[in-house]
Order: C-alpha cells, then structure tokens, then sequence
C-alpha cells in the first residue's frame, strides 16, 4: 500500500522591484539536506547551485519569461530568504556584546538581539537605467540575472558588470550586447577612457541589496545600538 502524500502549505510572494507575484511552498527534509550539504562544503559555486535547485523545486509560479535564471539577483536572494523563513522560521536569535564605553572601560554586556525577515528590505534600483558616454553615444543597464552566477570565471564580478550591459547605442542605432560574444563585449568595454568605465562602474555599484536595519538597548548600561548589515542573508 502507497503511503498517502503529505500537503504542503503555499504562500504568495511580490517582489519588490519586477512587482511579480509568486506561490512557492515551503522547503521538504529532502532540500533541507541538500542545503545543509553544501554549505558544509563551503564551496560557493555548491552553495549556488544548492539554492538555485531548492528554488526551483519550491517555485509553484508559471510565466511566460519567468524563471529562476532570469531573476535578478537581489530578488532571487529576497524570494530564498522569504522560503527559508516559512520553511525554518523567521526568527533568529544573534549574540551581540556592547561595546559602549562606560566611564574607563566597555560595558562588555552580552545579549540576544532576536532579528526577523521582516526586518530585511530591499534597497531601491539605480533612478536611471541610460549612461551617456558622449554626447551621441550611450549604453542602456539593466538589473544582474540569478544565471551570472553559473560562471566559472573567477572573476565573477566582472562578469556581473557584463551581465548588466543591456544594449550601446549611437546617433543612428541600438546594438543588444546579446547579440554578441563575450570576447566583443570585453574588447568594447576596453575601447572606454577610465572615466567612462567609472560611470558603468558607479551604476553597477548602486545595485539593489538586502539590508537589514535594527535597533536595540544594552539592558545593562542602556546604551542604544543600530545595527545595519548589508548581507543579512548570513544570519538565516
């Protein structure tokens, strides 16, 4: 006799720059494990890898162009930690030590700061997606897909940069730098000054992130901290 099948809840999810809504389910044993072998590893491209089947798997959305490869990196990072907390839970409880220097010497008081998803935002996108390298030439960006991260380049940032080069433009046409190889891409890239390159480079560094954002007192001298971590995803 066939054991009967256990049912799942689903949750629904916008992200919160491509306004998409998703339905997933939550993590099984089976993905748990999958996860906790890889980070064990401590191989990054493991890791990815890891992540981007457990995605996959959980994904109950779709669409038509829609897929894991094809998210942004940030909103594949926001859409895994929303899985993980439904999965887990969303709480963690983190030690924090104040460092707040009382009279002569630190307060040194150890406690649990407890931190949640719900704490976690999304910072906004670049305001503007065309740079002008001149005054008739120009290049259009657009936001870093989750597949940059199947790469086997170690310069992966690098890579990053190119994967966020969406179409050149001069007085006369758009040229998609889909259309072209890599090799072309990295020479064209080469063609500009520094400080056209630095105008890529400023875009590519005002990517959205995950942030998280908190503040707590010391119970012991009252001190009020803030905390502000750029890479969240490390405490769940």
């Amino acid at each position: 006799m066939t054991l009967p099948k256990i049912s799942q809840p689903t949750y629904e999810l916008t992200l919160p720059i491509s306004k998409v809504r998703v339905t997933y389910r939550p993590f099984l044993v089976k993905e748990e494990k999958l996860l906790l072998l890889a980070a064990a590893g401590k191989d990054q491209k493991e890791i990815t890898n890891a992540v981007k089947q457990v995605v996959n798997n959980c994904l109950l959305t779709q669409q038509a162009g829609f897929s894991v490869d094809t998210m942004s990196v940030v909103e594949m990072d926001y859409l895994f930690l929303n899985m993980r907390a439904k999965s887990i839970g969303d709480k963690i409880e983190q030690e924090f030590t104040c460092n707040n220097t009382v009279g002569e010497n630190k307060c040194g008081h150890v406690f649990i700061v407890p931190l949640s998803v719900s704490d976690v935002v999304v910072t906004p996108p670049p305001k503007v997606n065309i740079i002008k390298l001149t005054e008739k030439d120009g290049v259009k960006m657009k936001l870093p897909t989750f597949k940059t991260y199947d790469t086997e380049d170690p310069d992966s940032s690098y890579d990053m940069l190119i994967d966020c080069l969406d179409s050149a433009y001069d007085a006369e046409q758009s040229y998609p730098f889909r259309e072209q190889s890599r090799e072309e891409i990295i020479e064209w890239i080469e063609s500009l000054t520094k400080a056209q390159f630095q105008l890529l480079q400023d875009w590519y560094d005002s990517l959205p992130e995950l942030e998280m954002k908190k503040k707590f007192k010391c119970g012991k001298c009252g001190f009020e901290h803030e905390m502000e971590l750029s890479d969240p995803l490390s405490f769940f």
